[in-house]
């Protein structure tokens, strides 16, 4: 995945207006839960990955609220990549 395709990626899932076609028209589905079924995906790897991207923010400046809300939506897309139990 170029960062074009990144970008518009992330910014359809947050609610943005898709440009010119829907990301899903142009490049297909992203299937990110079958793309990860090849890894092991439990609680501790969607916690590490979470903090992560977390910890990411915090160094970016990302404003608390917006931190809080795509913390809560990245951690709904990574409980949903699991593939195992605990």
């Amino acid at each position: 995945m170029n960062s074009q395709t990144t970008f518009a990626s992330h910014f359809e899932w947050l609610g943005g207006e898709a440009r010119v076609l829907a990301l899903a028209e142009r490049c297909g589905h992203p299937r990110l839960r079958g793309r990860h079924l090849p890894f092991k995906v439990g609680v501790l790897e969607r916690d590490q990955w979470v903090a992560c991207m977390d910890q990411a923010m915090g160094e970016t400046g990302v404003p608390d609220d917006l931190r809080r809300q795509l913390r809560d939506s990245f951690f709904k897309t990574a409980d949903f990549m699991r593939n195992q139990e605990g």
